[in-house]
């Protein structure tokens, strides 16, 4: 999805398409797997998919793109303990509002081709489809703010320090303690 949401080449139909069927397959999958633990068919689609969401072919021709998510979500591993998955479900949505406010557009396509938003305006299509998409973690149990994940409520100080201070390193140079602080104000409940 970072690929995905951060590039910024108008035209890539196909690796859009390519992102939007595997995060439906994922989340299909994994409501299956839910319903029925053993299903060998659910399990075989879902790791299927991951393989095929991480092998490099999402972002293939689209350009530069950046991993602002992962960069955030690894303070909060560093300095939390928290699991990579929890951490990454806990920094989208706020960096997708974030993103949103910006440009919408890519959000509002997510919102649309996923979660079947069907709503003409980008800045409301992303809004809601940021919205399922929490709604979505939550339900498969994975947390959205610190509070769910036993970060303490004043830890996006800490955070944000620890990421601007490897924000050269991850091709974020914009991503200044106070931008974090802002992305993260969503997180803090």
């Amino acid at each position: 999805l970072e690929g995905y949401m951060t590039h910024e080449d108008p035209h890539t139909p196909i690796q859009n398409r390519y992102v939007e069927s595997l995060v439906r397959t994922i989340m299909e999958s994994l409501d299956l797997i839910f319903a029925s633990p053993h299903d060998y068919q659910a399990r075989a689609t879902m790791m299927w998919a991951a393989t095929l969401a991480w092998n490099g072919l999402a972002p293939a021709g689209i350009g530069p793109w950046c991993t602002p998510n992962h960069f955030i979500g690894h303070s909060m591993s560093a300095l939390y303990d928290t699991p990579h998955g929890a951490s990454l479900s806990i920094a989208m949505p706020s960096w997708m509002t974030w993103k949103a406010k910006q440009n919408p557009k890519q959000l509002a396509r997510l919102a649309r081709e996923v979660f079947d938003i069907i709503e003409d305006d980008d800045a409301v299509a992303a809004r809601l489809g940021i919205e399922h998409f929490e709604a979505w973690c939550e339900k498969v149990g994975s947390p959205v703010c610190f509070s769910q994940a036993n970060i303490p409520l004043d830890a996006a100080e800490a955070i944000a320090e620890n990421a601007a201070a490897v924000r050269d390193h991850w091709g974020l140079p914009d991503y200044t303690k106070d931008v974090l602080l802002h992305i993260m104000q969503p997180m803090i409940r």
